[in-house]
């Protein structure tokens, strides 16, 4: 199914006809004729992600129908196969403007005299307002769904006037299959607008039901505190309840620090940039697998000059003191290069990249699939890969390895902590992706596997 005929579907299940939609179309400013409305509707045209967002807004689905509209609409602009990919996730990011606003009208009443709240348009509205009024007071906490859209619509517009910390915490599922790749991909693309615009903003994930962490099934399992108000809301998004007992909200706050403390960082904003982690502190000890993460990530080799590069590498990191160097080196030149970091971690399973390209990029974690992590083993244990090392020996394939790749063909690899060793290849496509990357050092030694066109 796409998303025209699940948009058809929601029509007729809401009663919204093609003249609502028009009308409603023409009253935010994107005045189109009836026709032309028709043939988009039909997938005849192409529908612009402002007119889906008012049509969105007209229809008024759950939060679950609007995820999978949102969904099957991103599929359809991106191909099923690149939608989960790192550079679909890049290239939706870079379009994000800095002055997105949505409109939310006020509550018809104070907060103070709120309790039930019936509707699904109350609910926004409550949503904002107490987001609104906890803002700059102390952390903000959210245990919501990533597809709770008008939440994150909050989070955007209040954005750039945020003061205090922002703490999110969503459920990822993880079971197996590629429905549920895409809801967490879905979840990716959706955190990320808030955490880019967001300088204090922290995102955790955990793998179990957001409604039976506590053993049992509650009618509402997501809430928002803060520190005047405890807004309850159900699980389908569409109702909940005020509370302003203060020792029920004191009762949430304790329960949620508690479960996010134990949660899996999704992402981090510190000192006014974004991080993507897949292990907590607490985690890591647990894991074989160690990651290493610059708290300063895009045009790490690119303008950034060695004092900041200094502070912000992880001083734990394997290579620092050749990635500094590098950088005086890079510096010392006209026009130095900007390139990205790959950080191969044990036995291949997951890949970090630390994009320098422009800052309307951003970088995003990447699990490597089985036939990539077989096809980047292949790649860096290749004889013919050592022998056209340009100096330097390649030792024995070890699990910390780390390829940082430039604009100009250049790649870099450092293995461990041992000295560097350099290989050029030629070929600028080599910085698409991760997979067209595998492929062309594949392909310069001497394997079977084709680059992606």
């Amino acid at each position: 199914m796409n998303y025209i005929e699940y948009l058809e579907i929601l029509q007729k299940k809401y009663g919204t006809s093609n003249t609502e939609l028009l009308r409603a179309l023409g009253d935010s400013g994107h005045a189109i004729s009836k026709s032309n409305l028709t043939h988009k509707l039909k997938g005849q045209r192409r529908l612009t992600e402002e007119e889906l967002e008012i049509i969105i807004q007209t229809v008024c689905p759950t939060g679950t129908e609007e995820s999978r509209l949102r969904e099957l609409f991103r599929i359809h602009q991106f191909g099923e196969e690149k939608y989960a990919s790192v550079e679909t996730v890049q290239a939706y990011l870079s379009r994000i403007s800095d002055s997105i606003t949505v409109n939310f009208p006020p509550p018809d009443c104070p907060l103070s005299e709120i309790g039930s709240i019936s509707t699904e348009p109350q609910l926004h509205q409550v949503v904002y307002a107490v987001l609104e009024q906890g803002w700059g007071e102390q952390i903000v906490r959210i245990q919501c769904p990533a597809n709770f859209r008008r939440m994150i619509d909050a989070l955007l517009t209040l954005g750039s006037r945020m003061t205090a910390p922002v703490r999110h915490l969503i459920c990822l599922n993880n079971e197996t299959g590629e429905k549920q790749n895409l809801y967490n991909t879905h979840c990716l693309f959706t955190v990320a607008e808030p955490a880019w615009k967001n300088s204090q903003y922290a995102v955790r994930f955990f793998y179990e039901n957001a409604g039976s962490y506590a053993g049992f099934y509650t009618v509402y399992p997501y809430f928002i505190v803060t520190r005047q108000h405890l807004l309850l809301i159900a699980h389908d998004c569409r109702s909940g309840i005020l509370l302003h007992q203060e020792n029920v909200r004191r009762c949430y706050e304790e329960e949620f620090d508690r479960i996010f403390a134990a949660a899996f960082p999704l992402m981090e904003r510190y000192e006014g940039w974004l991080s993507c982690m897949q292990q907590s502190a607490a985690q890591e000890k647990k894991c074989t697998e160690k990651f290493y993460v610059f708290q300063r990530s895009f045009n790490l080799l690119g303008s950034l000059d060695i004092p900041l590069l200094e502070k912000y590498l992880d001083p734990d990191l394997p290579f620092r003191s050749e990635i500094i160097a590098l950088q005086k080196q890079r510096l010392a030149e006209k026009n130095p290069v900007r390139g990205c970091v790959l950080y191969v971690s044990d036995d291949m399973q997951n890949l970090l990249q630390y994009g320098t390209a422009p800052v309307s990029q951003r970088h995003m974690l990447l699990r490597l699939q089985s036939a990539d992590r077989k096809r980047a083993a292949k790649c860096l244990s290749s004889p013919r890969f050592s022998n056209r090392l340009v100096r330097g020996d390649f030792p024995d394939i070890s699990p910390d390895v780390a390829i940082i790749c430039y604009d100009n063909g250049t790649v870099f690899l450092v293995h461990g902590g041992e000295v560097p060793v350099y290989l050029s290849i030629r070929e600028r496509k080599l910085y698409l992706s991760f997979r067209t990357f595998f492929d062309y050092l594949l392909q310069f030694a001497g394997g079977t596997d084709q680059p992606e066109s």
